[in-house]
Parts: C-alpha cells; sequence; structure tokens
C-alpha cells in the first residue's frame, strides 16, 4: 500500500459517512461466509482473467447488483412491525441464489466475502446507524490505487433536467441501476481521476453487457419510441392539403432522442388518460425486455415519472400488499395510481409487471382490513 493508507478517508477510519458515525469491520472482525454455489457461478461466468484488482472488485459489484435486488418484505416489516427483528446469520446469507431478494447486511456480508478472496484488496464492512433502532451496511475496501465505498441501496442524488435546472431527485440504488444499463451512484472516495472512469466504464461493459448511460433517460426514450411505433396511426392528420406539400419529418431515432435528454419533458406528448395508458403499456415492455420487476420495477417506475413520462396529470401513492406464506406475514409493494383528467384508479403491480383497474371501495376494505397499508402514513390516496 502507499502513504496514503495513512490518511483516514482513506482506511474510513476517520469515523463518519454521509455525516453520520460508524463502525468499521476488517477481515479480522468478520466471519467466513459461505457463497452459494449458484451465486458464485453466476458471478464469475464470463469474467476476464486478466482484470486488476480494482476490477475484480467493481466487476463482482455490478455482477451482484444484476443478480440481486431489495428485499421490500424487510422494508414494510421495519415500519409496521416493530417486533420484527433481522437475524444476521451465516446459514441466510449462504442460501441467497440468484434473483433472491437482500437487504444491505445480506448484501454486505455476501460482497464482503467476494473482496477478501482477491489478493490487493483489503475489505471493510461499515456500518451507521440510521436512527436509534435501526442500522445500515455497505461496503468499502481499498487497495494501492483506491479507495472506495459502495452502497448498492439506499441512495438518493439531486439532479436537474431541463435548461432552467428545474430540480428532481433520483434514487442511486444501484440494484435497481445496474440492472437498467445505468452507472452505478453508489460507488464513491479517492480514486485517480485520470484512469478510474475509464475503469469503471470498461468493466461496467464486461459484466453487464452494455453500455451505461447516466440516468433513466435510455428507458425514457425506449418507452417512448414503443409508445411512437405503435400508436403512430392516432397522429391527427392535417386536413388542409397544402399543410402536406413538405415532407414530414420522419420520428426521432433512439440516439437522437437521447442527445436531447435535457428536454425530456417537453417532448410534446398529449397529456390524456388513453395517452397514459398505451405509455404505461409501453413502459411495461422496456422493464421486461430488460427483466427487470419487483423493486426495481418500481424505481425504474419512480424515476421516470420524476423526469415527466407518465404526464403532469399523474400522481402515485405507494402501497404495501400484506399476505401470508407458510402461515407467516409477507409485504410487497403496489403502486395507487390516479390522474387529475379522470376518477378511474389504476394499480401498478412491479411484481407482476402489470397495471389494471382498482375499485375505490375495494382499496378502502383492504385498507381497513389490514391486507393494503400506507407506505407512508401521510402519503393517501385522493378522494
Amino acid at each position: 500500500m502507499d502513504e496514503r493508507k495513512n490518511n483516514p478517508r482513506y482506511t474510513f477510519s476517520s469515523g463518519y459517512y454521509n455525516n453520520k458515525p460508524v463502525k468499521e469491520y476488517k477481515k479480522e472482525d468478520v466471519p467466513s461466509f459461505t457463497i452459494s454455489d449458484e451465486l458464485r457461478a453466476a458471478v464469475y461466468k464470463d469474467m476476464p482473467d486478466d482484470l486488476s484488482p480494482e476490477a475484480k472488485a467493481i466487476f463482482r459489484y455490478y455482477r451482484l447488483c444484476m443478480l440481486l435486488d431489495y428485499d421490500v418484505d424487510f422494508l414494510f416489516r421495519c415500519i409496521w412491525d416493530t417486533t420484527y427483528i433481522l437475524e444476521q446469520k451465516k446459514d441466510i446469507v449462504s442460501k441467497i441464489k440468484p434473483n433472491d431478494h437482500v437487504v444491505c447486511g445480506e448484501f454486505s456480508a455476501i460482497y464482503f466475502q467476494f473482496l477478501r478472496e482477491i489478493d490487493g484488496v483489503e475489505p471493510v464492512i461499515i456500518e451507521t446507524n440510521i436512527n436509534e433502532n435501526s442500522r445500515h451496511y455497505l461496503n468499502g475496501f481499498y487497495t494501492d490505487n483506491v479507495s472506495l465505498y459502495c452502497e448498492p441501496i439506499d441512495i438518493v442524488h439531486s439532479a436537474t433536467y431541463t435548461e432552467q435546472d428545474e430540480q428532481y431527485e433520483f434514487s442511486a440504488n444501484d440494484l435497481a441501476r445496474v440492472k437498467a444499463g445505468i452507472a452505478p451512484g453508489g460507488i464513491s472516495g479517492i480514486f485517480p481521476e485520470d484512469t478510474f472512469p475509464q475503469l469503471m466504464h470498461d468493466v461496467f461493459v464486461e459484466a453487464t453487457g452494455m453500455e451505461p448511460v447516466m440516468n433513466y433517460e435510455n428507458m425514457f426514450y425506449e418507452a417512448q419510441d414503443i409508445y411512437q411505433r405503435d400508436n403512430v396511426h392516432m397522429h391527427e392528420e392535417h386536413e388542409d392539403d397544402e399543410e402536406h406539400d413538405e415532407e414530414e419529418p420522419e420520428d426521432q431515432s433512439l440516439s437522437e432522442l437521447l442527445q436531447e435528454f435535457h428536454e425530456a419533458p417537453e417532448t410534446n406528448i398529449p397529456d390524456s388518460e388513453d395517452v397514459f395508458i398505451m405509455r404505461f403499456e409501453a413502459f411495461l415492455e422496456v422493464l421486461r425486455s430488460y427483466g427487470i420487476h419487483d423493486n426495481s420495477a418500481y424505481i425504474s417506475f419512480a424515476n421516470l415519472d420524476d423526469i415527466g413520462y407518465f404526464g403532469d396529470s399523474t400522481t402515485d401513492t405507494r402501497i404495501g400488499e400484506r399476505y401470508l406464506v407458510d402461515g407467516r406475514p409477507k409485504y410487497r409493494r403496489l403502486v395507487i395510481l390516479q390522474r387529475g383528467d379522470t376518477p378511474v384508479i389504476y394499480c401498478f403491480d412491479p411484481l407482476k409487471l402489470e397495471i389494471s383497474v382498482c375499485d375505490r371501495e375495494q382499496i378502502y376494505a383492504r385498507i381497513r382490513s389490514g391486507e393494503w397499508i400506507y407506505e407512508k402514513p401521510d402519503e393517501k390516496i385522493k378522494e
């Protein structure tokens, strides 16, 4: 290790992360976890042999983000069931396979085990207190060249989407972003500016097979292209024949639209109920093409909604649906969608990738019975 290893920031021993006090766990503090054969094989599949220590670590991070998703059941239990405590056990981590759902502690244990197997990489697990009763975990590692935090869950950044610098928030949840071909938002730290961004890019392409973009503009315009492709016949025709003297321009290609992402909310697509349904179906087609569902599908929805894809008349309310598995309660997320131009209420199911009409009285009945609960008590369906 070079002299920077003595820098407190570089070795994660400063005691703070995002202005919160932390505990740091190193190799000698963390027991070895057994990784399932299925998960190990999927992480290592087609991994190049000649990667640097940093590239090996980042490759494994991307692959785990592709293979795992966030456990929304844990989210709702933390909110509504104060008696629930997650027990972090070796046998829980060892049973995790591709397409399973994890929380921050489980991801951290798995990724730590992968990191400790790389020569030249010193891994840590970082524990922060979210509040008095809740802890959050993420990974860090350092080599001779870099010192990085790797947090795949629970990061939110602010960004702008127009020339007027209007602001919106987007999730940097890498479990969702990497699946959608979006550059990670949870990797930060100290690294050589002249070489590391290119390494991150090249490893992303190797691990995911996709060229990374910076935000959900790729899905925005892929869905828009599908909408235009399937509904071009609905464009109004000009009544005046003289207006047809000049050849009408063809629809823009995806690459051209991507170049104009900053104008995304000004795409001049009508904001009506019929258009909303057609655009939502196009969005679902994009999700299916990426193989994205459940919490990652919800995050994709939330990001596209923030940048105007579903129209300004659309509002959403997050719901937790309670059901039983082997007699034990489980939760999953649904989204209630309402529009200003219709009393109809829609329900988006991120797990099944479906949108359907909901009856208002049935919604109230499910909430009264406890089958459905509001994710945020102050965020309720409109009367």
